[in-house]
């Protein structure tokens, strides 16, 4: 006997961005969202009792709240994962494309526009989006579709060798899966995105100036909570908070201009500019900028040859050029 098992790439995962909370999108307007790997689950609850019986058992459980989690891990493009940019900036990208917020060269109105977001002040979006998880090779097919999705997290590993392209984890909470024996998103299709980007095009600046660094990670979160209700299984919605980001970076120990900054308490802003190719002015780029860190006393690694330093980051609102006060800014040529 052959068991003929499901593999990943029978596997397909396709979203579409939701008009209402936890009300499905049409049919045909799924996108298949590539992938490195994906963890998005129902999770069902089980409610136990605390009944003492007298045959010293404990009584059947029973099947309580539903929610969704997980999250998406894939490699940065332009493009690829704007929809989620926008959901956890609580904006949606601008319509009018812009000059690059950090330029490549000296003169960067050669360079290409790229529409751009920003977590604002004021008008906050809520995107939800549902998913649909496929496993094409499971004899006629079967799938779970998640309702209700928002961005809980997304974190970006920005590596300085060029072993692997830029790493990014987008995290997910929603609302319900529902078990499908017919695929949802009827022919879904492929996203526009660039070439895959590596860490070694582009740039990266503190304080406007070049920095020596050698790996960057950067995470947003943002609280959320799935309320659980009388009368219904699953929340009615899932309500957002405040958006945090936080990072790291690892830089060659050159000089004391960061641990000067740490000691006087001091803010400074930080840019990464992260282009599919050097030597293309027009190249596709994803540019993130946090206008407002505090770093953390650097933490000097030893070792036989170039010392390197570890610093902790938080960011905080400020105003970054013509774009209001904020606390983090990207900037998508496809987006």
């Amino acid at each position: 006997h052959n068991m003929a098992g499901a593999t990943s790439a029978g596997r397909v995962l396709s979203f579409s961005k939701e008009a209402t909370f936890g009300t499905s999108p049409a049919a045909g307007t799924g996108k298949v969202i590539p992938r490195v790997s994906h963890s998005l689950g129902l999770q069902i609850k089980q409610v136990e009792s605390k009944e003492i019986r007298p045959d010293l058992q404990k009584g059947e459980t029973r099947n309580g709240f539903r929610s969704v989690a997980g999250d998406i891990k894939g490699e940065l493009s332009a493009g690829m994962f704007t929809q989620f940019f926008a959901a956890i900036c609580r904006k949606a990208f601008t319509t009018t494309k812009a000059a690059p917020l950090v330029a490549k060269t000296g003169t960067p109105a050669n360079e290409k526009t790229a529409n751009y977001t920003y977590i604002p002040a004021t008008g906050h979006t809520s995107d939800s989006f549902t998913f649909e998880d496929w496993w094409g090779d499971l004899g006629a097919g079967a799938g779970v579709l998640f309702k209700g999705c928002k961005v809980e997290s997304i974190e970006f590993d920005i590596k300085g060798d060029d072993s692997t392209p830029v790493g990014i984890s987008i995290g997910f909470i929603g609302k319900d899966g529902t078990e499908l024996s017919t695929r949802y998103f009827t022919a879904p299709t492929a996203l526009t995105q660039s070439a895959k980007i590596t860490a070694l095009n582009g740039a990266l600046k503190a304080d406007g100036v070049d920095a020596i660094i050698t790996d960057a990670k950067i995470k947003i979160k943002v609280d959320s909570k799935a309320a659980a209700v009388v009368g219904q299984n699953s929340t009615p919605d899932i309500c957002l908070g405040s958006v945090e980001v936080s990072g790291s970076l690892s830089a060659y120990f050159t000089d004391t201009s960061l641990r000067a900054k740490s000691l006087a308490d001091a803010p400074m802003s930080l840019a990464i500019r992260l282009d599919v190719s050097r030597e293309d002015v027009m190249s596709d780029y994803v540019t993130i900028i946090l206008p407002a860190v505090k770093l953390s006393l650097p933490k000097i690694n030893d070792g036989d040859t170039c010392l390197q330093t570890d610093i902790d980051f938080t960011a905080f609102p400020a105003v970054y050029g013509s774009v209001p006060a904020t606390t983090l800014i990207i900037q998508d040529t496809l987006a």
